[in-house]
């Protein structure tokens, strides 16, 4: 019923928003023998063969891809990365309530533990620090100077920054883990008050899941105790199946007690050489055609072909950082 709720109206049956399910899936065959044996709790391990946690008073449930994948991703085209992920699930769910043991965390072998701030260790830092206000910025990418640019429009409006990239599974063609790291790390310590910026990773499978999984997103920040989140243009976005600013409409359908946290939406950004600057449209006095935006798909591809990206683009220490490094990309 959970699973349903959240499927047809983004909710939980106690009315609370949450817009994408958090799903397990499991073989028919397993789904078999658990039915055999009457289990009604099952141990939980991770990739390393680590328990991590148990499922109790557990419920399975066969699901209809289809409608999953029409209702979080708004397709049911199979090269939608979180449709094909989909089409190679169990075609059954296993649920229950969670019981995680509590030493356990996830690993990488690229990203330090100590790069990864649990929301009760950002509370504390925030308290510690006295910020009243913060803002969040979700990323898969390398900073490029677009976002550089919303990143400051937004902390000028607060007391801090959390930059927040994304680690963990993701489509090919992504950047890999240490490289967003390093990348902003350069960037946090040569272009911000290092005393206003706060870069932490966050374990998340990616879905590319339409506006919905700005949603989930905004609602991650705010566990952080983050009092602001950025939504820039193509938001959890993937191919050609959304509109730019979809994920920045859908915060126009909420109820205003639904989220405790204040959304930020900025327009794309990119280079004037008019005023040597990152402008909007609402800031640029030249005409569209004369701007240098900046395309992550041109980027990746001048990086795959040694190219050097222009001081416009990304700033040239970034550059000298990532040409270094032999493995860029997830493949």
């Amino acid at each position: 019923k959970e699973f349903i709720s959240i499927i047809e109206n983004s909710h939980l049956l106690n009315g609370r928003l949450w817009s994408i399910p958090i799903i397990f899936d499991i073989p028919e065959s397993t789904a078999k023998e658990i039915e055999k044996l009457k289990l009604k709790i099952v141990g939980l391990i991770d990739t390393r063969w680590t328990h991590v946690g148990s499922l109790l008073n557990i419920e399975i449930y066969r699901f209809d891809k289809k409608s999953y994948c029409a209702s979080v991703f708004g397709t049911t085209d199979s090269n939608h990365p979180g449709v094909k992920k989909v089409e190679k699930m169990g075609e059954f769910l296993i649920g229950g309530e969670l019981e995680v043991i509590e030493e356990w965390r996830v690993k990488f072998d690229d990203v330090n533990d100590l790069d990864i701030l649990s929301p009760q260790r950002t509370r504390t830092m925030f308290q510690e620090k006295w910020f009243q206000t913060i803002v969040a910025f979700q990323t898969r990418n390398v900073p490029h100077r677009g976002h550089e640019y919303i990143q400051k429009c937004g902390l000028e409006n607060v007391d801090a920054l959390l930059v927040h990239p994304v680690i963990g599974e993701k489509k090919s063609w992504d950047f890999q883990n240490h490289v967003i790291l390093g990348s902003y790390k350069i960037l946090a310590e040569k272009y911000y008050n290092p005393e206003r910026v706060i870069i932490s990773c966050l374990p998340w499978v990616m879905r590319y899941a339409w506006p919905r999984e700005a949603i989930l997103h905004a609602i991650i920040r705010q566990n952080f105790w983050c009092s602001h989140f950025i939504v820039g243009r193509d938001h959890a976005w993937v191919g050609n199946y959304y509109w730019t600013y979809d994920a920045q409409k859908i915060f126009d359908t909420l109820l205003p007690e639904e989220l405790k946290i204040t959304i930020l939406r900025y327009e794309n950004a990119a280079y004037c050489p008019q005023v040597k600057w990152v402008v909007t449209d609402k800031t640029s006095p030249s005409p569209t055609a004369e701007r240098i935006f900046i395309s992550g798909t041109k980027f990746r591809a001048m990086l795959t072909e040694w190219v050097r990206p222009p001081e416009e683009f990304i700033r040239s220490e970034i550059v000298d950082y990532l040409l270094g490094e032999k493995n860029i990309f997830i493949d």
